[in-house]
């Protein structure tokens, strides 16, 4: 016997002596209802794939913006913000950091000579030279044509200067080949140091920059540190 009772909306059960139960009662998920959860699971499963090719995409594109296509190297823009980030570690962390400026010589000649192709040739070669020879905290990048950059944190003037020279050696012992001959470039550097040589970013580069441009009048393949009082 049945009766209505027990909570709202739920039948209650009676035995012959009146006294009553509620019941529970199993509806039966209907096959739309089970297809609409699949077809929704399946929904989510494709959104979530595309979110995760979506955000790996942005990421490829943010490393290509701070690339250089031909080297792989940071590029200008990067640079410009490291600096800056790095200064402001060192300032705060009472630390020094150097800048290395280094450009190809007579790099023209080569272009002129043999074609831009080993021109570019010799700038990759040089872009994974300096790559092996980094440090993990040191910042590589393509500053020019045929100038490179190297940010060096923690590392005062004795430091860089004598990684530089290591860099012009291994640079001019480098060879590649071309139409049965093998053909070499050496590069010309320029040193300078935070905070001994200045207390900016842009200041620091400047100065190595006129520093390397002494190198090339001093005869190139040489390494020349910034000094104040011979600027």
């Amino acid at each position: 016997m049945v009766r209505s009772g027990g909570r709202k909306g739920q039948p209650s059960i009676c035995s012959m002596s009146q006294v009553c139960r509620p019941s529970s009662l199993t509806i039966a998920t209907s096959p739309i209802v089970k297809k609409a959860e699949r077809a929704l699971k399946n929904a989510n499963r494709q959104l979530n794939a595309r979110l995760a090719q979506i955000e790996q995409l942005q990421s490829e594109l943010r490393e290509q913006a701070q690339r250089d296509p031909l080297t792989s190297l940071f590029n200008r823009r990067y640079l410009s913000e490291t600096m800056e980030r790095e200064l402001k570690l060192a300032k705060r962390e009472k630390k020094p950091l150097s800048v290395i400026v280094m450009d190809i010589d007579r790099f023209k000649k080569i272009n002129d000579s043999h074609g831009h192709r080993l021109g570019d040739e010799f700038l990759t070669e040089i872009a994974k030279l300096l790559q092996n020879h980094a440090r993990g905290s040191d910042v590589i990048c393509r500053y020019g044509g045929e100038e490179f950059l190297i940010v060096m944190p923690g590392a005062n003037a004795r430091t860089a200067r004598k990684r530089a020279e290591q860099l012009r050696v291994h640079c001019e012992a480098m060879r590649i080949a071309h139409n049965g001959k093998e053909l070499r470039v050496t590069l010309s550097f320029g040193v300078a140091t935070y905070p001994t040589h200045g207390r900016e970013g842009e200041e620091i580069v400047i100065k190595a920059d006129k520093a390397l441009y002494k190198s090339k009048r001093r005869g190139r393949n040489c390494v020349t540190l910034w000094e104040e009082n011979k600027g």
